[in-house]
């Protein structure tokens, strides 16, 4: 029997690390792991603490599949944690091969969506809170939630803060503690934190901002009422028409991106669980 942790509303029985932390370096993955380790049995029953070496993009997606596999078959519930070196743009794995955002998002996904959208991610690398970039609100969720440093910071920092992290986190059981001691010893908002829901109403305000302010409206009813002439040679719509008809659609394009995104189309459920709503949205949007 495996033992329940959960950082905010969200659950997790496993603690999967995955080190590609090159050769020869200080190696912080396999520190965390001895650590923890030893904390997880003080707990009954005991979470799982697994430790993967993964060399190459073939043995990243393996193990993430393996994963997958234990989640359908044990009911292993993982919190993934991956330790490379990274860059703005994705990670640098041991054997110094980059892997983009975009690749450990198609991976991850499949398994987010066998975890019913309950995966945790944390990237302890430089520029790890930049995977959020990637992501896109018009495609299936690949996490959770995400932590990860903005910047570069040394390997000797990321071994101290996570390890502090984690072992705050195990021995108090607070989200909000285990947080506040990640971020004791750097400059604020080093280390960003993300959740589903908040991401998905940052991205929607920022939609907002840049697709649907008056001036954007009209360019894009243009738009439409010139490709329209074009196609049939006359427009039975007029711009302002166009615009009207933008706005009126506004809400079934929210809904379509959140059913999508939160896999509100698999799992009939998350639309209560998640309660991610237009008003709600359109609330942040005024701020």
């Amino acid at each position: 029997m495996l033992y329940f942790l959960y950082m905010s509303n969200n659950r997790f029985n496993t603690v999967a690390i995955l080190d590609s932390i090159p050769r020869g370096e200080l190696n912080s993955a396999r520190r965390l792991y001895e650590d923890l380790s030893v904390i997880a049995v003080s707990k009954t029953p005991a979470p799982g603490i697994t430790y993967s070496r993964v060399e190459t993009e073939k043995d990243l997606f393996g193990c993430i599949n393996q994963l997958n596999n234990y989640v359908q078959q044990n009911g292993v519930l993982p919190l993934i944690h991956i330790d490379a070196h990274g860059c703005k743009d994705g990670i640098q794995l041991a054997n110094n091969s980059q892997l983009s955002w975009s690749r450990l998002i198609d991976v991850l996904v499949p398994l987010n969506t066998t975890m019913k959208l309950n995966l945790m991610l944390i990237l302890a690398s430089c520029h790890g809170g930049t995977f959020a970039k990637a992501i896109s609100i018009t495609d299936r969720a690949p996490v959770w939630g995400l932590i990860g440093p903005t910047q570069a910071l040394t390997a000797g920092q990321v071994e101290d803060d996570f390890g502090a992290f984690y072992k705050t986190f195990f021995y108090t059981l607070s989200t909000s503690k285990a947080l506040e001691v990640l971020n004791r010893k750097v400059p604020k908002n080093v280390y960003f934190r993300t959740t589903v829901e908040d991401f998905f109403y940052e991205v929607w305000k920022g939609y907002k901002k840049n697709y649907c302010s008056p001036d954007k409206l009209k360019e894009r009813a243009n738009k439409m009422y010139k490709l329209t002439e074009r196609q049939q040679g006359i427009s039975l719509l007029n711009t302002e028409q166009f615009k009207q008809l933008l706005k009126s659609q506004d809400r079934n394009v929210f809904n379509n991106f959140r059913d999508t995104y939160f896999m509100c189309d698999l799992f009939p459920n998350h639309k209560e669980r998640f309660g991610v709503t237009y008003d709600k949205a359109e609330v942040r949007v005024a701020r």
